[in-house]
């Protein structure tokens, strides 16, 4: 069922937006999504954004323990130059 509500646009006008009603279905996610929250079952952006990031690193951090340590220093900065500014070096215009 469709609905009126009332809103503000960015220049502070009322409007009315056109709202819809959800579906028992969609309700029932509703409810158990926020008892899922109630209950602490979920993980934060962040958590999903660090499991992400460490899972492509470990196989790369892990070759980087096993090299000798007055490498380590070179390889870690040369790592850090790439990401800080990843267009430096060895890159060559492309001709047509």
């Amino acid at each position: 069922m469709k609905r009126k509500t009332p809103a503000r646009s960015p220049q502070g006008r009322r409007r009315l937006l056109t709202a819809e009603s959800a579906s028992p279905a969609e309700l029932a996610a509703i409810r158990r999504g926020r008892a899922e929250i109630r209950r602490g079952d979920y993980v934060t952006l962040e958590q999903v954004e660090h499991g992400l990031a460490t899972a492509h690193r470990k196989p790369a951090q892990k070759k980087l323990e096993t090299v000798p340590a007055k490498d380590e220093k070179r390889i870690v900065a040369a790592m850090s130059a790439i990401r800080d500014n990843p267009f430096r070096g060895d890159i060559a215009p492309l001709k047509n």
